[in-house]
C-alpha cells in the first residue's frame, strides 16, 4: 500500500505543479526528488521535492515547501505536514485510517505498469561436464532472487541459463570416458555406476593427470572439440548425451532450492546456426569490425576500442574478434549471442521441450532447427538483459556492451548488463564436517575443478539437510518421517540461500554450515521461525489461514486515537509501518544490483517482530480493540513475510 501512496504522490505532485505554474512547466521540472521513509519522530514521508523545484522555477525553497505541505494536508488519510530545515516536508499519517484502508485493500493486486516489455536474466551457465558444486550455487541463488524481485515488482522476466555443450569441459570427459575408460557407445555410459553427475566429478579430475602424465594426450581433446563443434561421430554423440544427462542433474539439483528456467541455449546451436556469421556481418556493416592490416594484430579482424578514457589507458585496448588464423575468439561468440538476446541479430533458434517441473512449469531447450517452434511461446528479444557471471569476467562483459555502443545500439549497450559476483570458499570448520582434508592453517577452502578440490552442491545441500532433520527430530519426535523430511528440506533450503545473499555481492564468502543453520542471528532459519511465530498467533487464534477474514470481521467500529501517542501505540505502529516498505527496498536492492538489501530489510522486520511480540501478547490482550490493533501489526508482518520470503526464495515451513 505505502508504494501506491508515494506513486500517487508524485502524480499528486506534478498537477499540483502544473495548477501553479501551468502544465507545461511542470513537465519539464525534475522528477528525480526523494520520497523515503524518515526517522519516527520527523513523521512517516519525507520529501526534497521543494528543494529541487526551487531552483527550476525561481521560488525560495522554504515558500515552496510551505505551500506544498499547506496543500498536502487536504490529502485523504494525512493527519499532519510540517516543513523542516531549508524545505524539507515531512508527512504524518492518520493512523487508524491507514490501518483501516490497509485492511480493506489486503489481496487486491499493486497495480504497476512493466518498465521494460522482457527483461531476460541469463544465470547458472554450468559447463554440463560434471556435477555442480557450491560456487555455482552463488551464481544460481543470485540470479533467481534477481528474476524474483524483478517479477514481484510486475517486469515480464525470462530464465535464460546457458549450456556450453562444445567446450573443453565436455571434451575432456568425453576423452575420459572414451580412451580412458574405454566407453565408445552410449549404452556403454549407460552401465556408469549412478549418480552419473558426480562420476564425471571424479573422471574430470582422473583426465586432467591422465593428460599430465603424457603431455601428447591432449591432442585427443583437440580431436573430441573438432568432433562436438561438427556435431558428427561417435565422440560427438557422446558428447551430446554426456551433456544432456548432467544438464538433467544440473535442473535437479538446481530445484532442491527452488530454482527454476525458462529456456536452455545450447553452444552446439549456436554454432549450427551460424549465429557468429551474421553477427560479423552486421559488426562489418556498421563499421564496429575493422581489418587490421599492420601492427600486432595484422591479419586480424578487430573492434578497435581506442578513443574512451577506460579503453586508453590499456596497453593494448583494441580487441581481436577474428584471428588471422580464422578462429574466432571467445568474446566475438558472446557478442554474438549478446545479440539474439536483446532481439538484434535477426535469426533464431528452434525450440524443444526439455523438461516439465511438477507443478507443470515448462522449460524448453534450443535446436538448429529454426522451424521447431512451440504455439504461443518466444524467447530472447529482451529490452534489458542481466548476465549473471563473476567478477573474473568484467572485462570481457565490457568489451560486448562496447561492441553493441560501436554498432550504434545505444540503448541496448544501456540494458546490458553484467551482474557481477564474487567467489564462493567453505569455511574449515565445514570442510571437516564434510570430511575434507584441511591444513591446520587453512582458515577458507578455495575450488579447483580441474585439482578435484571443491565440494559438489548436492552434497552441501545433503549436510545441510541431515543436519536440519536432527534439529527437527529432536523438536518434534512425533512429526511422521516423510514430514520431518520435508521441513528439514525447506529449512536447509532457506539456509543456504539465505547465506549466499546476505553478503554484498563484491564479498568472498565463506560458506559454514553451522552459522547457515542458526535459529538465532542473520540466518534464514531465523527468518523461518519468525514466520511460523507470527502464523502461529494466529492459528491460537483460531484463525490462520484466513485472518485477513478474521480482521475484517473484528474490526472495531471505532479505533481510539489517544492510542496511537502511547507507547505501545507508538511500537504497534512502528511495526505496521515498516513491514509497509518490503517494495521500496526490492526497489532498491534491483537498481543498486545488490540484493542483501532485501535480506537486511525482512532480517530486521523479523527483529522488530519478535521484540514486539515477547512485549504484547495477542490472544491475552485485556479487550477486542487491543486484541485487534496487535492482531493487524502481525497480520502486516505476515503479509510482508510472505511475500519477502517468496522473494528470497526461501520456502515458508508450518513448523521448526
Amino acid at each position: 500500500m505505502l508504494y501506491e501512496v508515494k506513486e500517487r504522490l508524485r502524480a499528486w505532485l506534478h498537477d499540483w505543479a502544473g495548477q501553479r505554474w501551468g502544465p507545461d512547466v511542470a513537465d519539464r521540472l525534475p522528477v528525480r526528488y526523494e520520497i523515503r521513509i524518515p526517522e519516527p519522530h520527523w513523521g512517516d514521508l519525507a520529501l526534497n521535492v521543494a528543494l529541487v523545484w526551487a531552483k527550476a522555477v525561481g521560488e525560495p525553497a522554504s515558500a515552496l515547501a510551505q505551500a506544498m505541505a499547506e496543500a498536502l494536508k487536504t490529502w485523504p488519510g494525512v493527519a499532519d505536514v510540517r516543513v523542516a530545515g531549508p524545505g524539507f516536508i515531512n508527512i504524518r499519517w492518520d493512523r487508524s485510517a491507514w490501518v483501516r484502508r490497509w485492511v480493506d485493500r489486503l489481496g487486491q493486486p499493486v497495480e504497476t505498469a512493466p518498465r521494460f516489455r522482457k527483461v531476460v536474466v541469463e544465470h547458472t551457465a554450468i559447463n554440463p561436464n560434471k556435477a555442480a558444486h557450491v560456487g555455482h550455487l552463488r551464481n544460481a541463488v543470485l540470479g533467481d532472487t534477481l528474476v524474483r524481485a524483478w517479477r514481484f515488482l510486475g517486469e515480464n522476466v525470462e530464465v535464460q541459463n546457458y549450456i556450453d555443450d562444445t567446450g573443453v569441459q565436455v571434451a575432456d570427459v568425453v576423452v575420459g570416458f572414451y580412451y580412458m575408460e574405454g566407453r565408445k557407445t552410449v549404452a556403454d555410459l549407460r552401465s556408469v555406476p549412478p549418480p552419473f553427475d558426480h562420476y564425471c566429478w571424479d573422471l574430470y579430475t582422473r583426465v586432467q593427470h591422465w593428460y599430465e602424465e603424457d603431455p601428447q594426450r591432449t591432442r585427443l581433446r583437440d580431436e573430441a572439440l573438432h568432433a562436438l563443434e561438427r556435431g558428427e561421430g561417435p565422440l560427438a554423440e557422446l558428447g551430446r548425451w554426456i551433456s544432456e544427462t548432467i544438464l538433467r542433474a544440473h535442473l535437479a539439483t538446481m530445484e532442491r532450492i527452488g530454482i527454476r528456467y525458462d529456456v536452455l541455449p545450447k553452444e552446439s546451436d549456436i554454432i549450427a546456426l551460424r549465429f557468429w556469421d551474421h553477427a560479423f556481418e552486421l559488426l562489418k556493416q556498421r563499421g564496429a569490425a575493422v581489418y587490421a592490416t599492420e601492427g600486432p594484430y595484422r591479419g586480424c579482424w578487430i573492434l578497435p576500442l581506442r578513443g574512451r578514457p577506460e579503453w586508453d589507458a590499456l596497453e593494448e585496448p583494441d580487441k581481436v574478434l577474428v584471428r588471422s588464423n580464422g578462429t574466432v575468439t571467445y568474446v566475438a561468440k558472446d557478442i554474438a549471442y549478446q545479440l539474439w538476446k536483446l532481439g538484434l541479430l535477426g535469426q533464431d533458434f528452434g525450440y524443444r521441450l526439455f523438461h516439465v517441473y511438477p507443478d507443470g512449469h515448462e522449460v524448453y531447450t534450443t535446436t538448429a532447427d529454426p522451424t521447431q517452434r512451440p504455439p504461443g511461446r518466444s524467447f530472447g528479444g529482451g529490452e534489458r538483459v542481466y548476465n549473471v557471471i563473476d567478477v573474473r569476467q568484467s572485462y570481457l562483459q565490457q568489451i560486448v556492451v562496447e561492441a553493441l555502443r560501436r554498432m550504434g545500439y545505444e540503448a541496448a549497450a544501456d540494458q546490458s548488463i553484467h551482474f557481477a559476483y564474487e567467489m564462493v570458499a567453505l569455511s574449515a570448520r565445514s570442510c571437516e564436517k564434510m570430511g575434507i582434508p584441511v591444513e591446520s592453517d587453512q582458515k577458507l577452502i578455495a575450488f579447483s575443478g580441474r585439482r578435484g578440490i571443491g565440494v559438489k552442491a548436492d552434497d552441501l545441500l545433503d549436510a545441510l539437510e541431515a543436519q536440519a532433520r536432527h534439529e527437527v527430530r529432536a523438536r518434534h519426535p512425533d512429526l511422521p518421517p516423510d514430514e520431518q523430511t520435508r521441513v528439514a528440506r525447506q529449512i536447509a533450503c532457506g539456509a543456504v540461500r539465505y547465506y549466499l545473499l546476505r553478503y554484498g555481492r563484491q564479498t568472498v564468502i565463506a560458506f559454514d554450515i553451522d552459522e547457515a543453520l542458526q535459529m538465532e542471528g542473520e540466518t534464514g532459519p531465523y527468518l523461518q521461525y519468525a514466520w511460523v511465530r507470527a502464523r502461529n498467533i494466529f492459528e491460537r487464534l483460531g484463525v490462520w489461514p484466513d485472518w485477513v477474514g478474521y480482521l475484517r470481521a473484528t474490526r472495531p467500529a471505532d479505533l481510539p486515537e489517544d492510542y496511537w501517542a502511547s507507547e505501545e501505540g507508538a511500537a504497534t505502529w512502528q511495526l505496521f509501518y515498516q513491514a509497509q516498505h518490503l517494495r521500496d527496498w526490492v526497489w532498491k536492492a534491483v537498481n543498486a544490483l545488490e540484493l542483501n538489501l532485501i535480506t537486511q530489510y525482512v532480517y530486521q522486520l523479523c527483529q522488530q517482530f519478535h521484540r514486539y511480540y515477547l512485549k504484547y501478547r495477542i490472544k491475552q490482550a485485556p479487550d477486542p480493540t487491543l486484541r485487534w490493533l496487535r492482531a493487524a501489526a502481525v497480520g502486516a508482518v505476515v503479509h510482508s513475510l510472505a511475500q519477502g520470503l517468496d522473494v528470497l526464495g526461501i520456502p515458508r515451513p508450518d513448523l521448526m
